[in-house]
């Protein structure tokens, strides 16, 4: 602020959102890698975080939660091709099982369902 001769309060500057703005096109399956190629540590620490360390203590309960994913996957195919095709590829750039793809997915409308819910 100094460099633009604005006073400053001393206070540090508010940190950046960790959130990435992406633009990518192509066919949906491309789109999916393109972002799984860009995100993908980002979403293999995501499973583990927000799916597994809460909801699948064991082996047992983490096949529970893919054999979930798997049948919603077929709705969601159902449903939309395009989308089906978008987890796809994000899957396989991420190198996730496209179960975990739809998990994914999930767990981020559940969180801003529960943004919306608890500051709207």
């Amino acid at each position: 602020m100094q460099a633009l001769g604005l006073p400053t309060s001393g206070a540090e500057p508010p940190k950046k959102e960790p959130y990435a703005l992406m633009v990518v096109e192509g066919s949906p399956r491309e789109r999916g890698r393109k972002y799984g190629e860009a995100f993908a540590p980002a979403i293999r620490d995501f499973l583990v975080r927000e799916i597994y360390a809460p909801f699948a203590k064991d082996q047992a309960q983490r096949e529970e939660l893919l054999r979930y994913a798997g049948e919603c996957a077929k709705e969601i195919a159902a449903y939309s091709p395009e989308i089906a095709d978008e987890l796809a590829g994000l899957a396989e750039a991420a190198g996730i099982q496209p179960a975990e793809g739809i998990q994914r997915g999930e767990a981020g409308v559940r969180r801003i369902r529960s943004i919306i819910e608890t500051t709207c």
